[in-house]
């Protein structure tokens, strides 16, 4: 296999995630549907209403131009804050696959965006994407670390 980096291969590699999306959605929501502790949060939105997520993720990446590696790494950190009691839904994977990309890219690409910048992206207030990012990260309680094993099921999910 060619682990070579390329464009378009990358391209290739976000159009796969975005054709499995629902694959990950499903997992995410359904695998760790005992002890839904959350309903209601913060990243709560009515962005479903006026964008799909499937048309939110692929504008998301694009503006990003993160690898695919990040964009699977942001869907684990999604699926470790379900774990931990939220209950993911259409009201709230715009807002959460947003700040969880954001860290994500800072994490596994050293890119930092200004929140002046990601509010020009995304369409948020700079100081509600600020909020977002520390209730993300203490969700997580600041443990943004994947083990292997974990990060290659996804890998798997997504058939790479």
């Amino acid at each position: 296999m060619d682990y070579s980096y390329s464009p378009s291969s990358n391209r290739n590699l976000n159009n796969l995630i975005i054709a499995t999306l629902p694959n990950i959605i499903n997992y995410i929501s359904h695998s760790n549907s005992l002890n839904k502790l959350i309903t209601n949060s913060s990243f709560d939105s009515i962005a479903y209403k006026i964008i799909s997520f499937e048309d939110y993720l692929q504008r998301l990446i694009k503006l990003f131009d993160v690898e695919s590696n990040t964009v699977i790494y942001s869907f684990v950190l999604i699926d470790f804050i379900s774990q931990r009691g939220l209950f993911i839904s259409m009201k709230n994977i715009h807002k959460l696959f947003m700040i969880s990309l954001y860290v994500s890219a800072k994490i596994m690409e050293d890119i930092i965006f200004s929140e002046k910048v990601l509010s020009e992206i995304c369409g948020l207030p700079q100081e509600e994407i600020a909020l977002l990012e520390s209730e993300f990260l203490r969700m997580l309680n600041y443990d943004l670390i994947i083990p292997i094993n974990i990060f290659n099921t996804y890998m798997k999910i997504f058939d790479i």
